[in-house]
């Protein structure tokens, strides 16, 4: 058992090794294995009717889909192509932006099945967890009312690249055996995914205004961008799964700095938010809100957050 004296006396709990997993637990990791390949294959095979055999073999559905399915493809998000007409250029944009999309959600997933286990074996209680929580769920909450405010004004390529570094500052606060650093890390992590939920999709609808793309484009790349994220969602786990099996809990500092197990995926999440500012301010350009403009026109332009909406009235207005 884990040592902790109360939190208002010392914050600093000990930390003692965990214990290797024996064999029932390897059993039920084998079996979670085995229960998320099934869904895993169950949700495909449902895609793919629903996409490709509903509508009496619509070939428009088939093509659509299967258009989809190539840009997810990690080879084509990293290629770009020569040509110049439209339909090369779309796609060029889309795997643009579906590429730093899904490094976004990948580091924020690697981090979300061990956010509580760590709090937990630096000895903090299930009431701790709780206020850490609250401090992570009510920053996201203050500051997701004008975060969008602020890029639509300073520029959203900018704030895409701040949630990334946000984030990044938010991972490594996971180090530190100290009540009031994980708080400030729930803080910053609330900024992030006040960031994360707004900015990504303001931004591919203005430029996708401002390009002039059909409006089917937003269509195919939302759809695709939730597919995609199911399946990052699943690979994420693991992926940090094996990332917190590599190296045991270790410590620095005695109490209060550790490396290695829970705290593995951390370090992992902000590696790829590294990559994928890298991205972002390599390959996106910078587009403002217009504050003139009505708010349908803003809307239809990207300048709120309630982008989601539009992207499936885009997708479900086609004849």
């Amino acid at each position: 058992m884990l040592h902790k004296e109360p939190l208002l006396r010392n914050l600093l709990g000990a930390v003692e090794a965990p214990k290797p997993p024996g064999p029932a637990d390897e059993a039920l990791r084998s079996a979670v294995y085995a229960c998320l390949f099934f869904f895993t294959c169950a949700a495909a095979a449902g895609v793919w009717f629903t996409k490709i055999n509903t509508g009496g073999g619509n070939s428009e559905s088939a093509e659509a889909f299967k258009k989809n399915v190539a840009a997810f493809s990690p080879l084509r998000f990293i290629q770009t192509s020569d040509d110049t007409g439209p339909k090369s250029v779309e796609t060029n944009f889309k795997k643009i932006y579906l590429c730093a999309f899904l490094l976004a959600m990948l580091a924020d997933w690697l981090q979300g099945p061990y956010v509580y286990v760590l709090y937990q074996s630096y000895g903090f209680s299930h009431a701790d967890n709780g206020v850490l929580f609250i401090f992570g769920f009510g920053s996201s909450a203050l500051l997701g009312t004008f975060v969008g405010g602020y890029a639509d004004k300073y520029g959203r390529k900018k704030f895409t690249i701040l949630y990334c570094l946000i984030y990044a500052c938010s991972c490594m606060t996971k180090h530190f055996n100290s009540f009031f650093i994980l708080c400030i890390g729930r803080v910053l992590a609330g900024i992030a995914t006040s960031l994360l939920y707004s900015v990504f999709e303001s931004w591919v609808v203005c430029e996708t205004a401002q390009r002039g793309f059909s409006d089917s484009l937003l269509g195919e790349i939302f759809s695709t961008a939730i597919f995609g994220n199911s399946v990052v969602a699943i690979s994420a786990g693991f992926i940090a799964q094996f990332a917190a099996d590599l190296y045991d809990f270790q410590q620095l500092i005695p109490n209060f700095l550790y490396i290695g197990k829970y705290t593995s995926p951390f370090d992992l999440a902000a590696i790829v938010l590294g990559v994928c500012a890298y991205w972002v301010d390599s390959k996106w350009s910078e587009n403002f809100g217009q504050p003139s403009m009505s708010s349908l026109e803003r809307m239809e332009r990207g300048e709120g957050t309630n982008t989601f909406s539009l992207s499936l009235k885009l997708n479900y207005s086609k004849p």
